[in-house]
């Protein structure tokens, strides 16, 4: 199979991984079949989906692991929290306003992919993206 870039539409950070996973909320699911069904991706940060697994039990683990295995997972990327992505957000943080490395790296990917950030924290996503950045509350 040929690879294609196909688009970034969504970022997901540790709360809509946590929803997702908990089944708290139907709009992750929902966002994932308009994804699958328009061939876009969608992002979680590296740091973003370790937070997630750490907090939960084996059985909403279970239902994570959904997001990186099978079918799901042709429209799953995990981006690394590699050493560009680390510079970033730890200089990022040393400035104290946000030091939370898993919020940095996750606006740092939507910045990068002009994507929507689905998430629970409205405004820690509006002081790191600013006033008009699209957010997805979950």
């Amino acid at each position: 199979m040929r690879y294609h870039l196909r688009p970034v539409t969504f970022v997901l950070d540790r709360h809509a991984l946590d929803a997702y996973a908990r089944r708290l909320s139907l709009a992750v699911p929902s966002l994932l079949a308009s994804v699958v069904e328009r061939g876009h991706m969608v992002m979680v940060s590296a740091l973003a989906l370790s937070e997630a697994y750490r907090d939960l039990s084996p059985e909403h683990a279970g239902t994570l692991d959904l997001l990186t295995a099978g079918e799901l997972a042709n429209f799953v990327t995990v981006a690394p929290f590699d050493h560009a992505a680390a510079r970033y957000a730890g200089r990022r943080a040393a400035t104290g306003e946000i030091r939370d490395l898993v919020a940095l790296h996750t606006a740092a990917l939507a910045a990068q992919h002009a994507a929507t950030v689905v998430t629970s924290d409205r405004a820690t996503t509006r002081r790191l993206l600013g006033p008009e950045w699209p957010i997805l509350e979950v």
